[in-house]
Order: C-alpha cells, then sequence, then structure tokens
C-alpha cells in the first residue's frame, strides 16, 4: 500500500511539473522573470526552515550587515531562486539564441579545447544553465543527486538532457564518473554542498566549512585541466558566462595536499564572485557547522 501511495505521488509530481512547464511556454521570457519573483516571495513567507538557514547563513558570511541589509538580501536571494526554478522548469522549450548569454574569448578557448576539462562550479547564479551552454561545444557529463520522489527526479533529469549531455548520479560507482574525462569529456561537478562522510576543511567566509574531495580525485586519475565555473543572471535579464582556469600545484608531494590545493583555490574564485553577487548564492543548505544552526 504504502508503495502504491508513493508511486501515485510521484506520478502526480511528474505531471504536475510537466503541466508547469507547457503553462510557462505561453509567456514571454520578461513575464517569466516577474512570476519566477513573485515565486520567490512566496518562498521567502511559507519556507521558514529554508528563510532560517538562508538568514544564518548570510548573518555568518555578511556579519557587517546591518538588519535591514540583511533582510532585504534575504528577500532578493529568495528571488533569484525563483527566477533560476522558473527558468528551469521550461529549459528544454527555451531558444537560448534569443538570449544574450555573453561568453569572454578565454572562455570560449576553454570550451573549444578537446582534452578532458573538470568543471568546479557551485549554487551560484544559474547553475543550471551551465548544460544547455556547454553542450553546444563539447560533449559533458555532469554529477548529479538521485531525488528520492521517482517522479520529481525523472522531469529534472529530463529537462537537463541535451544532445552531448550525460548525466551520472553521485551514489554510481568512481569509474563511471571518471570515463568522461578518461574519453576527453568535460565533467560538471557542483562543488558546494558538504559531502556526507568525509571532506576537506576549507575556509569559507572565515569559517571552517566541509567540500567534497571528488574534483581532486579526478584530477589525480585524468591530470585533466580544472577549471571554475559560474553564470551571472545581469540586471537586464542577459547572462555571463564564464570559465576561470584553477592552476593546480604540482609541486606538491602528497595527494591529499593536492586535493586541498584544489579545493582551496575553489573555494576563493567562489566566495569572490559570491561578494559581487551575494544575492545570487543558493543560501538555503547548512554550509557551517551545526552549532550555528540551534
Amino acid at each position: 500500500k504504502k508503495l502504491k501511495i508513493k508511486l501515485l505521488i510521484s506520478f502526480i509530481t511528474y505531471y504536475l511539473f510537466k503541466l508547469s512547464s507547457f503553462f510557462l511556454i505561453l509567456f514571454p521570457r520578461k513575464i517569466l522573470i516577474i512570476f519566477g519573483k513573485f515565486f520567490g516571495k512566496i518562498l521567502y513567507i511559507f519556507s521558514k526552515k529554508s528563510r532560517n538557514i538562508a538568514k544564518i547563513n548570510i548573518r555568518i558570511a555578511f556579519p557587517d550587515l546591518s538588519i535591514k541589509e540583511s533582510e532585504k538580501l534575504l528577500i532578493e536571494t529568495f528571488k533569484h531562486y525563483g527566477v533560476v526554478t522558473f527558468e528551469f522548469l521550461r529549459q528544454k522549450f527555451t531558444n537560448y539564441n534569443k538570449i544574450n548569454i555573453s561568453i569572454d574569448k578565454n572562455t570560449e578557448k576553454i570550451l573549444l579545447d578537446d582534452s578532458p576539462l573538470i568543471i568546479m562550479a557551485g549554487h551560484f547564479g544559474n547553475w543550471e544553465m551551465f548544460l544547455p551552454i556547454i553542450s553546444k561545444y563539447r560533449k559533458i557529463s555532469a554529477i548529479v543527486r538521485k531525488q528520492s520522489n521517482i517522479g520529481g527526479d525523472k522531469f529534472i533529469s529530463e529537462n537537463r538532457l541535451f544532445k552531448n549531455v550525460n548525466l551520472i548520479y553521485n551514489n554510481t560507482n568512481f569509474k563511471n564518473m571518471l570515463d568522461p574525462l578518461l574519453n576527453n569529456q568535460a565533467l560538471l561537478i557542483l562543488n558546494d554542498q558538504k559531502p556526507k562522510k568525509r571532506g576537506d576543511v576549507i575556509k569559507f567566509f572565515n569559517k571552517d566549512s566541509l567540500f567534497p574531495k571528488g574534483s581532486g580525485h579526478f584530477y589525480l586519475k585524468s591530470k585533466a585541466k580544472i577549471v571554475f565555473g559560474f553564470c551571472i543572471l545581469n540586471s537586464d535579464y542577459s547572462y555571463n558566462f564564464k570559465l576561470k582556469p584553477i592552476k593546480v600545484n604540482i609541486d606538491l608531494n602528497l595527494k591529499s595536499d593536492i586535493i586541498n590545493d584544489i579545493n582551496m583555490k575553489y573555494v576563493k574564485l567562489l566566495e569572490d564572485e559570491i561578494k559581487k553577487y551575494p544575492n545570487q548564492y543558493c543560501w538555503f543548505y547548512k554550509k557551517w557547522d551545526k552549532r550555528y544552526y540551534k
């Protein structure tokens, strides 16, 4: 009986998402963004748990902000998340030629190189834009989390699949994750969520935070180039997509030191960009020690 109920919920979830996606196609993108901001405000009002976590995270990251400034940033964060959500809901039907996406020459050069590439990103800007953008240049695999709701997982996976795109669940074996790099493809990793098991302790906004070691292990096995990537939503609703090289210190002898060095450089780049666009970071995850969230 429980299984039947679970399957029914999954079935309803999938088709509700599909219905929402088809509905949003009917509106111009500017209207979609207005809807997204309104949806973000609704989330701000009713998502008490996420609101409280984000409020604590913003206080930790920006202790000098006044209460009024902190609250304003919190609301803007929810509004941005709403826009990202609505952009994603109709992602499969978006004509990307009609969206102004700025890509600098250095980023384009990296994308046109056919050597293996590790792309370290975060839940910042519009992270869902990576796959439709990069897939126009080269084959890319993305490591993703499997959703507990089967219907929700199916919809999200379908929305992320484009030509040249492959999805790899993060609970699969290491070899499957490494294969794209051994075949001169790109591998996308969102590296900012706290790992469930062991991770690297790195200073993130001057507080110790855990970061996954996977990217470093992939580098050690493949010697692929590593870059930090982000996709910023501008005030005119255009996007700025950029990749910044991460130079690995090859003089380090210990594997653990190399992995730590990669993570430290990634975190520094991520933090620098967050400081420029703090409302575009997804502050809804517990990034620091659990004592901060009591």
